[in-house]
């Protein structure tokens, strides 16, 4: 099973494993790095080093990070290799998705990773403009 951390500016991270939970219960291989104001670059690349060995059985590691390019992103980029790879603009829906296939998933990490993002394309969208010409009594 893919093992998955979850990289952010701050508690986000933290707070999207703990919703996931809402859904799957707590969950094996999965962990959330929180960076902190002022928090030592070498001392995140380790926690993230560290992580990805305590989440990884074999199948390799997912790491979903906050932001395109922020310091979470960037650190944990260092990292990409076959068997870690790099998802930036995680969300919920994605790591639902993650979590509910990962166990079952046979292809690659690397489609994986891109199926993650097509999945996190289409969970943004204007909801005024879908329900547009609706009933709302029936949305």
């Amino acid at each position: 099973m893919i093992g998955i951390i979850v990289a952010s500016h701050g508690p986000m991270a933290a707070g999207v494993v703990e919703t996931s939970q809402w859904f799957f219960g707590e969950q094996p291989q999965l962990e959330a790095l929180c960076l902190q104001p002022g928090q030592d670059l070498e001392e995140f690349d380790r926690l993230i080093r560290e992580a990805a060995e305590r989440v990884d059985t074999g199948d390799g590691v997912l790491i979903l990070c906050d932001l395109l390019f922020g310091t979470p992103c960037n650190r944990a980029a260092l990292q990409i290799s076959e068997k870690i790879q790099v998802l930036a603009g995680m969300n919920l829906g994605v790591l639902l998705e993650l979590l509910g296939s990962r166990e079952y998933y046979e292809g690659s990490l690397k489609e994986l990773t891109a199926q993650s993002v097509d999945t996190a394309r289409k969970a943004i969208d204007d909801v005024g403009a879908l329900l547009e010409g609706r009933d709302p009594e029936y949305f």
